[in-house]
């Protein structure tokens, strides 16, 4: 069986799909990312980098699935944030932009989280590009802290 050249996989995909279905299976794309468990409460705050987009994109979804579960306080959490670097390799402190919203550990918050369960956190604008080589960070705040579990962090973003 020979395999098919890329132009007759997509010629097959146009003719049995609509434009946006080809358009969707052309652009978006998932990057997964895993987030070290804490050692030390609230140890990593600078920044954990979770995408760097080989083409300019915009972030679609951003997801969090916790290794274990976190039992959630309404003066012991986390804040946690994701943000761009306002230009390519300024890092994540120093001028970054967010792109959704804070969310917490806090009862009033995100409450407690379980194993396994994503948390879907609100990006803030779906339109906002990220540019190519510009990195896509976790940045993490602490009152007084927990210690967060190992997590998985999902990032859905689109090819403009």
């Amino acid at each position: 069986m020979t395999i098919k050249a890329n132009t007759d996989l997509m010629a097959g995909l146009a003719h049995t799909e609509t434009y946006a279905d080809v358009d969707y299976v052309l652009r978006r794309r998932m990057c997964r990312t895993s987030y070290p468990m804490e050692v030390a409460v609230g140890n990593i705050t600078d920044g954990h980098p979770v995408l760097r987009p080989e083409k300019a994109c915009t972030i679609k979804a951003i997801r969090i699935i916790p290794g274990a579960a976190l039992t959630a306080h309404n003066t012991k959490y986390n804040t946690i944030t994701f943000a761009t670097e306002d230009t390519v390799g300024a890092g994540a402190v120093a001028g970054s932009t967010a792109i959704a919203t804070a969310i917490t550990t806090k009862i009033t918050g995100t409450g407690n989280w379980v194993q396994g369960v994503p948390e879907a956190i609100t990006v803030t604008d779906t339109t906002a590009s990220v540019a190519e080589g510009q990195t896509v960070f976790m940045i993490e705040t602490v009152a007084t802290g927990v210690a967060l579990p190992d997590c998985m962090i999902e990032v859905d973003y689109e090819y403009i």
